[in-house]
Formats: C-alpha cells, structure tokens, sequence
C-alpha cells in the first residue's frame, strides 16, 4: 500500500523541478499536475522511477517501443502552448497509459470535453481503467485508428498528439475549428513538437521545441504515420 503522503511529497517534488526549469508556467498546469498522480496510470511501476523526469515505456513490438508514458518536462510544455482553460474541447492522439488525458480533462473542467484515441485494445482498456481510478471517467477513451480523429465529436477547440508523424493528417485540421491549436510532433529532418493555429487557409506555425516521439501507428499508412 502507497503512503499518501510519500506519493503526494514526491509528486510536490516532481513539480516544484517542472517549475524551476520553465517547462510549467502557469498555475493551472501546476494544479492539474499537482491534483492527478502519475502513479495511478504507471500502477506496476516503482514510485521512485514514476516521479521522476523521464518516459517511462508501455510496450513493446518486436524490440521497438511503440508507446510509452512521456517525460513530464515535454507533456508539461506541450500543455503550456496549447493554452487551455475551462471549457474547451480538446482531441488527443495516442491516450497510452491515459495521464495526459486526465491532465487535459483538469484543465478543461466539468464544462469541458476529451476524447483520446488509442489503435492498441488493450492500451485503451488499461487507459480506461486507470482514468476512472483517477476520477477522471468522463474522458472518452476510442479504440480505433488516429489518423482518422473523431470526426463525430468534431469540432475541437484543441488537438494535441502525443506520437510522431511526418505529415499532419487531413482529418485533424478539418476536426479543429478555425481559431483552435494544434500541437503535433512532427518527424521530418529534425524532430520538433510544432504548435499551429486553425486558420480559415489551413495551419499557421507559432512556434516549436525538440522533441522525440514513437511514431504513429496506422494500418492506413503500413503500420506508421
């Protein structure tokens, strides 16, 4: 049985480095980390490896890892540039162990709504569970392939994807309204995590940060995006 107060002391840590080095800035992504323990989505994970700054694998394919739980620091920035607040409808491609989804849903509040989308049934089903064991069930967890989005909860204010690809698929621009972000790690030359604007043309850049990313898997692309 976990001590909540050494859990709580070690995500307060964890937090306090996130803010000392500029990945957290604004005292919402400091609360919605503070308020949604990593340990609940990394259940068979030592405590000591959970809280500290690094990603942590999910699983692996014939030796590649093909999704993991990502470093605290980019997840943090990610959020930081998307720039949510209350309300908003936000997208996610890749849900994975279900954290970021349940640190998107405190940003976004009651008021709010998220869907993720997860290709791996049993990522999804594990996602599921550990969102509910966060509190955070009304997340809407969709077993099928990202490139396609969610064209039935379309539009977003927001979409946010937490695996590489090296162009953005149609379907993501179409889903987010015109005025909405998206940021999106994009494999080309030289990785970056680009965040967009929704313009009436398409995409407009705002800016970028490094970042590495397992790629996108999609049967629509032979497996990856």
């Amino acid at each position: 049985m976990l001590r909540p107060r050494t859990v709580a002391e070690r995500n307060a840590r964890l937090v306090a480095r996130l803010r000392e080095d500029g990945s957290i800035r604004s005292s919402s992504v400091e609360a919605a980390f503070l308020a949604v323990p990593r340990h609940l989505f990394l259940p068979h994970v030592r405590l000591a490896l959970v809280y500290r700054d690094h990603a942590i694998a999910l699983k692996s394919q014939d030796g590649v890892q093909v999704s993991s739980s990502s470093q605290p620091a980019i997840m943090a920035e990610m959020l930081e540039r998307l720039q949510l607040r209350p309300g908003l409808r936000v997208l996610e491609i890749g849900a994975g162990s279900g954290y970021n989804a349940a640190l998107i849903s405190y940003l976004v509040g009651p008021a709010g709504f998220v869907a993720t989308i997860e290709i791996d049934p049993g990522l999804a089903d594990t996602a599921r569970i550990h969102l509910a064991a966060a509190g955070q069930a009304g997340v809407r967890v969709i077993c099928a392939d990202g490139v396609e989005g969610d064209a039935e909860d379309a539009p977003f204010d927001a979409l946010i994807a937490t695996a590489g690809v090296a162009t953005i698929p149609e379907a993501w621009i179409a889903q987010v309204r015109v005025g909405g972000r998206l940021i999106v790690p994009l494999v080309r030359r030289f990785p970056k995590v680009v965040t967009f604007e929704r313009t009436p043309e398409g995409l407009r850049a705002e800016s970028s940060i490094d970042g590495i990313f397992v790629m996108l898997r999609s049967p629509a692309s032979g497996g990856r995006s």
